[in-house]
């Protein structure tokens, strides 16, 4: 069984899920998180298995729950399809790590993709939100490298978002855990998150400008560069049998610095949950 894998599917973050189901995206941080844990878990399933030469493809569902919005008290339950294809050990495309390639040498591996990003704001996400600008999800550039070995697993992933100059930002995320249980039929993983920002992504996201702050009652806040937020996370994958396999992650985050100050966060600390099944089709 391949911790770098088990270590993907949780990136993913943070990250493929939503969306198209990964969903989340006028949604918040936590929510693109399972999100993209969730679509995640279809791939998590396939690249468990034994590489083939060939094409892969897996199919599944799932519920994902998490925030609406950065900082917001209501949260969202949805049901999400998904699906994951993939050409040997260096293509893939799913709806929420995007359409790229891969490659590993021993413990390390890297890749890169076109992806969606899934943060966003949300005016709708509660009364403090009201008379903020919307910013949606985006397209974003996605690098990322990882390791395992031991039971050891880390990544970091770059992600730089596209679009109009509003969409605009970049965020680091980091991860690291340990495998707890590792076996044929079951993978246990847990460990720390942390995810960074820039001042574009800051601003774009977490800052009221004048306009907004006239529009909503809120001050005029200008969030700059750092800490986006710092989680624990554990996510089990188990395996039914060659085909059907059940992905989970229970995920909690803490806005930190300047996102934790923004005016209108209501709650700074939020769990995020997701339950996906999937199916290998026969090649």
């Amino acid at each position: 069984m391949s911790n770098r894998n088990v270590d993907r599917a949780g990136e993913r973050t943070c990250e493929r899920a939503g969306g198209a189901s990964r969903p989340g995206a006028g949604a918040s941080r936590a929510l693109a998180m399972v999100a993209a844990a969730a679509l995640s878990a279809g791939a998590a399933g396939a690249q468990e298995r034994p590489s083939s030469p060939g094409w892969q493809t897996r199919v599944g569902a799932g519920v994902v729950a998490g925030p609406r919005s950065i900082g917001a008290d209501k949260s969202r339950l949805r049901l999400v399809p998904s699906f994951d294809l993939r050409y040997g050990d260096w293509f893939f495309a799913n709806p929420i790590e995007g359409i790229g390639v891969q490659s590993q040498t021993g413990a390390f591996s890297a890749s890169a993709a076109l992806a969606p990003d899934l943060y966003g704001r949300d005016p709708d996400a509660g009364p403090r939100f009201r008379g903020l600008s919307r910013v949606s999800p985006t397209a974003a550039a996605r690098f990322r490298l990882g390791y395992a070995q031991d039971g050891y697993t880390a990544s970091a992933v770059v992600s730089s978002r596209l679009g109009s100059s509003r969409r605009r930002g970049t965020t680091l995320q980091w991860e690291a855990g340990y495998d707890f249980v590792q076996g044929p039929a079951m993978h246990f993983n847990a460990g720390l998150t942390l995810t960074a920002m820039d001042s574009t992504f800051a601003r774009n996201l977490l800052s009221v400008s004048a306009a907004e702050a006239a529009a909503s009652g809120l001050p005029v806040y200008s969030a700059g560069s750092g800490m986006l937020d710092a989680g624990l996370y554990g996510q089990v994958l188990y395996r039914i049998d060659e085909r059907w396999s059940v992905f989970s992650r229970l995920q909690v985050s803490r806005l930190e610095g300047d996102a934790a100050k923004a005016p209108f966060v209501v709650k700074r600390t939020a769990p995020s949950f997701v339950v996906f099944v999937d199916y290998a089709l026969a090649p």
